[in-house]
């Protein structure tokens, strides 16, 4: 099975899957919602889209035998939360990379670029971010936001 382990945000969690060989960690991030309305929706929304864009989807909370089990254990506040998308998470967010980093003038322009290509890569397939901002923008393992 898997152990779904959230920090005190239940933002963060770390996937725990084995292996033969040894037990490996992944960190991913969990989208929590109350109603099966949003969870659809989410589901549906990102179909088409290409991760290179969108961060796509590991696993939903349908697909987990023991998300009921886990679900008890997390308190999260306002919960409960019956429905939730698995994700890879993000190197880091742009929001941490303005506040820790000195950002030039070349690299800013380049990230606008690559945020604004995500944007109409939704657009473009009738989504739009209605919560888009510098902690939903994100920088990932491949070093592309």
């Amino acid at each position: 099975g898997i152990d779904i382990v959230a920090d005190k945000t239940a933002t963060d969690v770390t996937k725990k899957t084995s292996s033969d060989k040894e037990e490996e960690e992944d960190l991913v991030v969990v989208k929590f919602m109350k109603h099966k309305s949003m969870y659809d929706r989410e589901i549906k929304g990102r179909k088409g889209l290409e991760n290179r864009f969108v961060i796509g989807i590991q696993e939903t909370s349908s697909q987990l035998e023991d998300w009921k089990e886990q679900e008890s254990d997390l308190h999260l506040n306002d919960g409960p939360y019956s429905f939730g998308i698995v994700m890879h998470a993000a190197k880091k967010n742009l929001m941490v990379t303005l506040l820790q980093e000195r950002v030039d003038f070349k690299d800013a322009c380049l990230i606008q670029y690559e945020l604004a290509k995500g944007l109409k890569h939704m657009h473009d397939h009738g989504m739009l971010h209605a919560d888009f901002k510098p902690l939903n923008a994100v920088c990932m393992d491949d070093l592309t936001w």
